[in-house]
Order: C-alpha cells, then structure tokens, then sequence
C-alpha cells in the first residue's frame, strides 16, 4: 500500500512539474503587463461598543469625500476609495480569533485597529497572533502590555500608546529633579514589572550622575502579604520609593505601609499609572498619568491617519498585492504586509488629537505625555508638571526655558538643532564656492535651513539686513573679564574698614575734643576760678594731658580711673564724644569682620579707556592756527601732559598686554565697525578665539589678560568663579533678540509675545 501511495506522489508530482514548466514557458512568451494597483482599500477595526464603531467608520468617509483635512491630498483623485469593515470585541481570545477571520480577512482587509475589550485581556492579543500570521498591520490604541513590544511574537503590532514600561524615563527625570541619588525599587515578577527595571537601570546609567539603586525588591504578582517586602525597603538607607504594582497589589502596599509607617515622612512613593488608581495612596506620593489615555476616539483618528498615509505613499511608490481573503490558505504570508507595515512604522504625525504620533523600531510610541500627579489631602489629585517624551534634552537654561513658552503663548511646535559648525555666524568667503556667505546659525536662517534662532544672538547692523529680530528679549552690553591680582597681605590691613580720610578726621577729632575739655575745665568755677573756702579733699584739676587721655580711652572703650571732666559743659561733651566713639568703633568692628571673611577682587583695569589700552595716536604741531573766515581752529600739540591717562577714545594698546573676543562674533564686529577702535581690532584679531569657554579658559590659566565679551555671560562667569572679575561700565549696549527669517509671518507675533512677558515681569 505504502508502495502504491510512494508512485502516486512522484506521479503527481512530476505531473505538477510539466505543468509548472509549461505555464512558465507560456509566460515568457506572453508580454508582461504592467502591474496595476488595487483601487479599493478595506480598512477593519476591533472596537470595544458601537460608539467607537460608528466613529470609525465617519473618519473613513471623511477621508474619502474631504481628503483635504486630513492632509492626504491627491489620494482620492487617484480613484482609491476606502471601506471600513468593523467588528465588535469579544472578550473571549478564541472567538474573537474565528470572528477576525470571518468579518475582516474575508473581506480583504489592509489593516486593523484594535481596542481593548470591556472584561478580559487577552483578546487584543488574538487579534495581533491571527493578522500577524498573514503580516497585515495591526495598530492597538489601548493596549500596554510590553509583550507588544517583542516582534518575535507580534510581528506587525504597532500602538498609538507607550508600554508601561516608558514610565521609567519619566522616573529617571524627577529623580533628577528633585536631586534624589538613591532609591528603592519595588516592583511585580510579571513582563511589565521586569521590564521597567531594565529600562530604568538603563537609562539611569547612561546619565552623567548616575542614580544608585540600593535595593530590588520583586514580589509575586497577587501575593497577600507584603510586610517583608516592605521590611526590607524599610530597612534601606534610602526613603524614596519607586513602585511598580497593579491597582489590587497596589492598596495592599499601600494598606501594609501605613501600618508599617512607611506613608508619612521621611518616605517620598513614586508610583506608576496602575498604582495611582488605588484607593489609599499616600499623601505627598508622585504618580503619573498618561496624556489622553482614556480618549479613544482620539487615538482611533491619529491611528487611521498614520494608517491611510502610510497607505497612500505606499500606493505611489510600490506594487501593491491584494490582501488575503481567508484564512484557509497557510502556506505563505501577505507579500506586501511587511512593506504596508515598514510605511506605516515611519509615519509621523505632528499635531495630532492625542499629541504627535511616531513609532520606534518596536512600532511602540515614542512620543507621549504624562501629567505628574501629586496625591495630597483627602485622595485629591492634582497635577503638578507635565513630561513629553518629544522634548529634545540637548538643551536646558533661559533660552530654551524661552521657547518653551513662546511656543505656548504663539501656538506652535518646534524640533530643535544644534548649529552646525557651533558659530553665530559671520559673511566670509567660502572655499568651496569663492563667494562670501553667511556661516553658522545666521547662516541656516539664510538658506532657509532653519526657522528660528533662539539663542544669546546679538542684534547689530550686519545681522539686521539678512534676517529679521524680535524685540530684545533680554538687554545688555560689552565688558572685560579679567583675572583678579593677587594681593600680598599687609601690616596695615586693619585700617582698609575706613578710608584714609575718615582715619585722619577721626584722629584729628579726638585731640581736638580733648582740647575743648580741657579749656571748658580750665575756665570753669571748678577750674581756675574754683571756691577755695569748701571743706573737704580738693581735687586735682583736669589738666591737658589727662584730657587727651580721657578721649582716647573714650574712644577705645578702656577704664578711666582719672581726669575727668568736672564742670557741666564738659561732661556733657564727654557723654557726646561717648555716643560718638560707640558708632565708629561699632561700625569699624563691623567692617574689619566683613573685609576679613570676603575678600573684595579689584580689577586692575578701569574699562574701555585704560591706559593700557589708549595712548597717544596723532601728533600735531606746537601751534598752528587756521583762519576760517570768522572762525579761528587752533590745533595744540596734544602728549601725555595734558592727557596723563591718555586720549580718551584713541587706542594704541600697549604690546605687553594681551586681550581678546571671538571671531565672527557680535562683539568681533562692534571692533570692525567702529573706527575709533581699529588699533585695538587689528591689535586683537590674530588672538581671538573660536568659543568664549576657551577664552575664558586662557584667562584663568594667564595666558589672556583681559577677554571681551556679552556682559550677561561674563557676569555669570564672574560670579562663578572668585578668581575671576570684571572690569569698568558696560559699552556697546545692545540686547539679545530671536532671529527670524526674512519677511517671517511669525516675527510679529514673536516681538508681541516677548513684549508681553517683559510687562508681566
């Protein structure tokens, strides 16, 4: 028998074999037809009630007969028309797996979006295994699980929602801050539970300061007692705590902790979504909150847009085959489900109803929004900061601090990029081309590279006739930064409380009191003309010398045994010497505490006008008079006699002293532009650097006596650093402003914006 069935085989096989050789050669005969593309497209979904059936299905319509507002222009026209084929979920896994099979596959779906269902789990899972097995695409709306993320196993799942697990990011960024170095981490054994540990030790080591992880402590999903668990979280040095757990494990946590007294200070609880829905969260706990999470009409509208235009570029670009029609045929996969899936991977959309949409190489969303929700009395839940995983954190500080609120107050999204070549900008000549060209950030505005600068950009001239300024949004000048001189200690350090002239009044006040006493004594009845005839000891009278002794010891707040004054007026002298002396020695006392604990830096140069940087520029003869009509010039010959410091504003820098700025900068072409200061910009212009961190760099090593530069950054660095001072008044004021294309509609509505925030100020 079993010979028998061995010959049947061959036979049929070698019988397929001719037939196959014969359809190929009569393939090769027939001219190849040019491939056409299917012009109906069904779209299913697996929706949760007929609510979010219906509103399905009105998108689908919407983008038939208005393409327009979805941004698919030119779709329809290229007589695609698109169908919805929709059914309800089934709680049930097995079902629901037959029902895809049945309602959707049969009719030749492109792809599904999927919900959740109201009772169970794990039929959005049935829906990924039964479409993936033909590779047709898949977009979950609602679905957390980080199984999706494994596409050993879901092949071709993408969702409109982060896993839980990306809640780890947002951990990692409120540890930072609020500066917490090191925590405790109690999470479930389950997938989810063990993939947010992993992505948190993830992240948190790629950080400069990296957060210590002091204890791991993993129970068992469903476990009924946690009072270990949380012993040995207790007994950790660290009181912030980071939970992963359902919502049921999560008030058994909770339940367990307030008994422990593990719910009031010290302790701070981060927690997750799942465990900010129990019922007895603790007061002061951080929790967060997925942005739109709960919106399902809104992801079902972002899906089917990046779902349709992936569609539609596919259609432009490649050859599309039909869809499976059944589930009956097994031997082979969908041939253009991957590629429908690849399309639809590298969508993205920027304004969408739940924020913008974009998919990992995981097809899970990298970009979402959390609320950071802060438990505080009686269970209210108020949100106390937002994170957007879309924010770019290249860049932190008062400018971008600036852009995020421009971009509130003006309504618009922004992608930021670091100049190219770290440089503001200035018109050089280019090698390649021989022309001058704008360079750096000026110049990606120029040739349209970029929108927006927002940046410490100077305004000037120069900038001026090739891009557009914003109003100042911050004002400032030049000045000099220079190392402060060292000062050797002196043996008349205690006298630097006063200046010299308040020393020499005081010194001459003392002895001039003691003079006054001595002559209102002397000349008093108690003095020369004193009652010679009273009874009793005489006592001496207060004669010069004691006078000045009493001063002295007035003054210095010693004992004076002796030599008082005995008359009225001259008491009455030594109670306001008294009074006076008490406030010169407080507020010396005062002053010599202060100069001892801060040392004062004085700059040794005065400012723009040093003379180390003026000196005679022009020489002219002894006298020379010219005869203008009614007007006579006379022209004296000018040297360092009638100006010891040297002529203001004519600069002959001297060649022991080095100073700089940075090349192509604002600063570099306030030196260019003014002619008064052409000796010191020639004198500067080999030296100057290409960052100001190098610049001041050399000024703290020596190597560069003075640096010239934005007055608001060499502030900053002053107050930074003691070694560090500037020098003399601002000059060349200017402000920093937003640079802007030229002829930008967005530079008014910028210029309103900043000047509204400086009214608020």
């Amino acid at each position: 028998m079993s010979r028998q069935l061995e010959v049947v085989v061959v036979v049929v096989a070698a019988l397929w074999l001719l037939a196959s050789a014969a359809s190929m050669a009569t393939a090769a005969k027939a001219p190849k037809e040019p491939h056409k593309n299917p012009t109906l497209f069904y779209l299913g979904c697996v929706l949760s009630n007929n609510k979010y059936v219906h509103h399905f299905s009105n998108i689908i319509e919407r983008f038939n007969f208005n393409d327009t507002s979805g941004g698919l222009t030119g779709f329809k026209h290229a007589g695609v028309t698109l169908y919805n084929a929709t059914m309800l979920m089934n709680p049930n896994p097995i079902l629901t797996a037959l029902q895809i099979c049945n309602e959707l596959i049969s009719k030749q779906v492109y792809a599904i979006v999927v919900s959740h269902p109201v009772i169970g789990e794990l039929s959005p899972a049935a829906v990924s295994y039964t479409a993936g097995f033909y590779h047709i695409p898949v977009i979950g709306i609602s679905s957390r699980d980080s199984a999706f993320s494994d596409k050993n196993i879901h092949v071709s799942f993408l969702r409109t929602v982060p896993p839980y697990s990306h809640q780890a990011d947002v951990w990692v960024e409120l540890l930072q801050r609020l500066a917490y170095s090191q925590v405790v981490i109690i999470q479930s054994s389950d997938t989810d539970g063990r993939a947010i540990l992993g992505r948190f030790q993830s992240v948190a080591h790629n950080l400069e300061d990296e957060t210590d992880i002091e204890a791991v402590i993993e129970y068992e999903a469903g476990h009924p007692n946690f009072e270990d668990h949380l012993k040995e979280a207790g007994s950790a040095q660290s009181r912030v705590i980071l939970l992963y757990a359902s919502k049921s494990d999560s008030e058994n946590i909770f339940k367990t902790a307030e008994t422990l007294g593990m719910t009031k200070e010290p302790y701070c609880w981060i927690v997750t979504e799942q465990a900010l829905e129990a019922d007895n969260v603790p007061v002061g706990a951080l929790g967060l909150k997925l942005f739109n999470s709960t919106n399902e009409e809104a992801h079902i509208h972002d899906s089917l847009y990046v779902m349709v235009s992936g569609l539609k570029e596919m259609y432009e670009r490649e050859d599309i085959h039909p869809a499976p029609t059944d589930c009956n045929n097994t031997g082979e996969a969908w041939k253009t489900g991957d590629t429908f899936f690849r399309y639809i991977q590298k969508q993205e959309l920027v304004h969408g109803y739940t924020g913008k949409v974009a998919f990992d190489e995981n097809g899970d969303r990298k970009n979402a929004e959390y609320d950071v929700i802060n438990v505080q009395d009686k269970g209210a839940k108020v949100s106390v900061g937002k994170y957007s995983f879309s924010q770019a954190h290249c860049c932190r500080g008062y400018c971008m601090d600036l852009l995020t609120e421009l971009s509130k107050r003006i309504n618009f999204t922004f992608e930021l990029a670091l100049g190219t070549d770290g440089s503001f900008g200035a018109f050089e000549y280019m090698n390649k081309t021989g022309k001058k060209e704008w360079t750096g950030l000026i110049g990606e505005l120029v040739s349209e590279r970029a929108d927006m600068i927002v940046a410490p950009l100077t305004i000037n001239p120069e900038r001026a006739q090739v891009i557009d300024f914003s109003k100042p949004f911050k004002y400032q000048g030049i000045t000099i930064l220079e190392k402060k001189q060292p000062q050797a200690p002196s043996l008349v350090s205690f006298l630097q409380p006063f200046e010299n002239a308040l020393w020499i009044l005081v010194m001459v006040s003392v002895h001039v009191v003691a003079l006054v006493l001595y002559l209102l004594d002397r000349f008093s009845p108690f003095g020369r003309f004193r009652e010679t005839d009273k009874p009793g000891t005489q006592e001496d009278a207060l004669n010069l010398s004691s006078a000045i002794w009493f001063a002295w010891g007035v003054l210095l707040n010693s004992g004076i045994g002796e030599g008082t004054p005995r008359s009225f007026s001259g008491r009455v002298l030594g109670m306001v010497w008294a009074g006076f002396a008490m406030i010169i020695v407080a507020s010396y006392t005062a002053n010599l505490a202060a100069f001892l604990v801060l040392d004062r830096p004085k700059s040794s140069l005065s400012g723009i006008n040093d003379a180390r940087v003026t000196s005679l520029l022009i020489c002219c003869p002894d006298v020379t008079l010219l005869s203008l009509g009614s007007v006579d010039l006379n022209f004296v010959k000018m040297d360092e006699t009638n100006f010891p410091g040297g002529i203001p504003m004519l600069r002959n820098p001297m060649e022991n002293f080095t100073y700089a700025t940075v090349r192509a900068s604002a600063v570099d072409m306030y030196f260019r532009r003014q002619v008064e200061l052409s000796n010191m910009y020639r004198t500067m212009e080999e030296k100057n650097f290409a960052n100001a961190e190098d610049a001041i760099a050399a000024v703290k090593a020596g190597d560069l006596n003075a640096f010239i530069w934005d007055s608001s950054r060499l502030e900053y660095e002053a107050a930074k650093d003691c070694d560090l001072v500037t020098a003399g008044e601002l000059f060349g004021r200017s402000g920093y402003g937003i640079g802007l294309q030229k002829g930008s509609p967005w530079t008014d509505r910028v210029t309103l914006a900043i000047l509204d925030f400086h009214e608020r100020e």
